[in-house]
């Protein structure tokens, strides 16, 4: 490499690392490690990766390293940042498609992967052309290079991302698609199937499905319940704020409706406990990073949680409620989940988002 190039190359390595680190404390307080990593691999690890396949693809091809290095960097960040856009969306056609994809997570996870290697070839490709074109072969070593060139950064990038915490899945729980774990059967869960446009409920071991409302609603909106007389709820969306269902059951108050509701205005929508107050067995939270999901933890230090945050495909956890006999109904990459904190068995009530839950009368 020639002195100028590689001079060339040094600060652009060095003006990543000086963006990357300014950046950081900006997330000290509002990040995950699949953020973190996500974040480093698009901001230097693309540059180290695009060099990687760059030095490969110029020995293995005879192609004069500079330019070929020089293609491969901008290649990687345009797949990476493609990446990074799809693989939410990804989970959410995912869920929408499967009924219950939280039971087959391995292969689900297993064809995001392959998926994701295949568009990386495709997006790619270019680059590798541009590189080769000097070539009589150019076309069929072009091909060649890029699926070369994902073949060497790929088991890389999934050892770095397995070695740490980045890469989460569910802990400590078992699934169980029966639901005949359930023990607060009666209690009625209302939520927005994932095409929205209407309202239904169920009972938490799936059973009692039924068309609720047609409404202006979508499964992000959100749902809440809202007394306008003693014992009578309404049932409402969250954002934006509409009346969907006057009179929709009638009901004891339920402690912490109101508390919640208030704390989701301000913008942390991570919980309703309907346990009566006082100290509990177990702490838990639905966060908004993927990677995070649901977590609870117990007196004595165990841990479980129900997440997916992998660079290739995510759900995020929401609308958490806690019921009286430590079962948590929270949604999950479009899916409506039970998870039994006592059994420590899991399973999906629903397709759809936005679960709001009332208790039955006693």
């Amino acid at each position: 490499m020639r002195p100028h190039v590689r001079r060339r190359a040094l600060l652009i390595v060095a003006a990543q690392a000086v963006f990357a680190l300014a950046a950081m404390p900006a997330w000290a307080d509002a990040g995950s490690p699949l953020v973190w990593a996500g974040a480093f691999h698009l901001l230097v690890g693309n540059l180290l990766v695009g060099a990687l396949e760059g030095l490969v693809l110029a020995r293995v091809f005879k192609l004069p390293r500079a330019r070929t290095v020089g293609l491969l960097i901008p290649a990687n960040y345009v797949s990476a940042i493609t990446g990074a856009a799809l693989s939410g969306p990804t989970g959410e056609l995912i869920s929408r498609h499967d009924p219950t994809p939280l039971y087959h997570l391995p292969g689900l996870l297993l064809a995001a992967v392959f998926a994701s290697y295949v568009l990386s070839a495709v997006l790619e490709w270019p680059f590798c052309l541009a590189a080769t074109w000097r070539r009589p072969d150019r076309l069929r070593a072009s091909l060649k290079a890029t699926i070369l060139a994902q073949t060497v950064s790929y088991p890389l990038l999934a050892v770095i991302y397995l070695a740490g915490p980045a890469v989460t899945g569910p802990v400590g729980v078992e699934l169980d698609r029966t639901l005949s774990f359930v023990r607060e059967a009666r209690a009625e869960v209302y939520f927005v199937p994932s095409e929205g446009g209407s309202v239904w409920r169920i009972h938490p071991d799936g059973t009692g499905r039924e068309l609720v409302a047609r409404a202006s609603v979508t499964r992000w909106d959100g749902l809440t319940f809202d007394s306008s007389e003693p014992g009578l709820w309404d049932l409402w969306s969250r954002q934006p704020k509409q009346l969907l269902v006057k009179g929709v059951a009638r009901r004891p108050p339920q402690p912490r409706a109101r508390q919640e509701s208030e704390a989701y205005e301000r913008g942390f929508p991570f919980r309703t406990d309907l346990r009566p107050d006082g100290e509990h067995e177990w702490r838990v939270i639905a966060e908004p990073w993927p990677d995070r999901g649901l977590q609870a933890d117990n007196r004595a230090h165990e841990h479980l949680s129900v997440a997916l945050g992998t660079p290739v495909l995510c759900w995020s956890a929401r609308c958490a409620t806690v019921l009286p006999e430590d079962e948590v109904v929270f949604e999950l990459g479009s899916q409506i989940v039970l998870l039994d904190l006592r059994t420590r068995k899991a399973g999906v009530i629903a397709v759809g988002g936005s679960p709001a839950v009332l208790l039955p009368p006693d």
